[in-house]
């Protein structure tokens, strides 16, 4: 009996010390990554001449398109890259960025975006350490956000703004039709002109594609409350889905 009690206690020691290695080299990749630090930041200022100048109802004309990515490298050979409204000042960055902790990203995102520093310029930064801790950790960012609740979501076309020298209704109509050719479901168009011109290019919009696409519009913060209200009146006709 005590032979045969010794045979089992030694096979549920090496049950116990083989579940345990298993779960050590299952976090092994979280210790691995914990250790990992930021060694540089480079921003990538991008451009483009647009073919068209195009303006919301509180902008210029606009002629060039900017974009801002960030590529965040880190001490083993990965690489995480995001997008921001501008570039991080450089001095912040070694200050608050460069030897750091990868993983701590809400620590170098308070850091960099506090004072009165840029919270767009921070976002790049950020979104660069999801996809760096991702990498790091061989998993999709949705699960390290808390897993998908869904595995499919409806995308909207968006744009629709007013191009310069072109009639504005003619070609919101045009724009529409190829994204409904194009396959989407649903759009969102720039709107703020004065509610009785917001309503001329909606309802054009709207005879265009039908009952069944969904239309979202959006002011860009152009119109004060008692406007608005105006303006959300005269469209809630055509049916959008968002104002």
């Amino acid at each position: 009996m005590v032979i045969r009690g010794t045979v089992v206690c030694a096979a549920i020691e090496q049950l116990v010390l083989g579940a345990t290695s298993e779960i050590a080299d299952a976090f092994a990749p979280l210790e691995t990554g914990a250790e990992m630090k930021i060694t540089d930041v480079i921003t990538h200022n991008l451009a483009y001449q647009v073919k068209h100048p195009y303006r919301n109802c509180c902008s210029g004309w606009v002629h060039l398109r900017p974009a801002t990515l960030v590529e965040v490298r880190s001490d083993n050979g990965l690489v995480g890259w995001g997008e921001g409204g501008q570039a991080p000042d450089r001095d912040d960055i070694e200050t608050y960025a460069i030897g750091q902790n990868l993983f701590d990203y809400e620590v170098i995102y308070d850091n960099l975006s506090r004072s009165g520093r840029s919270a767009s310029s921070a976002c790049g930064v950020e979104i660069a350490l999801w996809d760096l801790m991702g990498k790091a950790l061989d998993q999709p960012v949705y699960q390290l956000l808390g897993g998908a609740r869904r595995d499919r979501v409806t995308a909207y076309a968006s744009g629709f703004f007013e191009l310069q020298g072109v009639d504005h209704v003619q070609s919101l109509v045009a724009e529409a039709h190829r994204c409904r050719d194009a396959g989407f479901r649903a759009i969102k168009m720039r709107i703020g002109f004065g509610p009785e011109q917001d309503e001329r290019i909606v309802a054009a919009v709207r005879e265009s594609i039908g009952d069944d696409i969904g239309l979202a519009v959006d002011v860009n913060l152009g119109y004060d409350v008692p406007t608005a209200i105006a303006a959300g009146l005269r469209l809630a006709a055509y049916d959008p889905d968002a104002l």
